[in-house]
């Protein structure tokens, strides 16, 4: 609300939009809010279930996928205000719509990545589950959650060096019937966020185990 009264006074120009301001912005945040929750997810799911992770023997596995419809479960409520929104602007969805679907899967993927991926050094350092919320908040002023994506150019590398934008950018784009400026990095990066989602799984299974041992004595 404070960034779309802003733009809405004139202090900032975010340039040409397809879609009126606030649903750009609720679109970008609805999208983003998939992303840091799964990233949050595995340490989360972990510390709350540590006391029962130290003396049951169940498959670890289950926490994130707990998590994850948890995830998933929040990204459907706020679709549908986001549809409500939608719907008083009077805009309509295409067959492009299937599409957001894979992009919100991806950005599920990869977030989880990271979190399987942090959540055993975050077990051991506790600074590093206290800087996360100001990381992911930086992060997001980094991301076109806010603003559109830059055109294809000198913006680039940019892109390539920031994994959640053109995963992001690509989705909104399909919601509104538009044409994707990243879908080559989209495909690229969707591909990285599985492989790194597999790689996180595995660090996840075998570290996790140790890490419990470690801790709880």
């Amino acid at each position: 609300m404070v960034f779309v009264h802003l733009q809405h006074a004139g202090y900032f120009s975010v340039g040409p939009i397809q879609v009126p301001y606030v649903v750009f912005v609720l679109t970008g945040l609805v999208f983003w809010q998939v992303f840091t929750d799964a990233l949050n997810t595995p340490l989360r799911m972990v510390q709350q279930s540590f006391a029962m992770l130290s003396k049951v023997n169940f498959p670890r596995e289950a926490l994130i996928l707990a998590g994850l419809g948890e995830v998933l479960f929040g990204f459907l409520i706020r679709a549908v205000l986001l549809a409500a929104v939608m719907f008083w602007y009077g805009l309509s969805v295409g067959w492009e719509i299937i599409g957001v679907g894979v992009g919100v899967l991806l950005l599920a993927a990869f977030g989880l990545a990271l979190g399987l991926l942090l959540t055993p050094i975050a077990l051991l350092y506790h600074d590093i589950g206290q800087a996360l919320p100001f990381v992911l908040n930086l992060w997001m002023f980094l991301t076109p959650v806010l603003y559109p994506a830059p055109q294809p150019g000198m913006a680039y590398w940019p892109m390539v060096l920031n994994p959640a934008a053109p995963l992001l950018d690509t989705a909104r784009a399909w919601l509104f019937a538009g044409t994707p400026q990243y879908l080559g990095l989209f495909v690229c990066v969707g591909v990285f966020s599985v492989l790194s989602f597999a790689a996180g799984w595995l660090v996840y299974r075998l570290a996790l185990p140790i890490i419990i041992e470690r801790v709880g004595a």
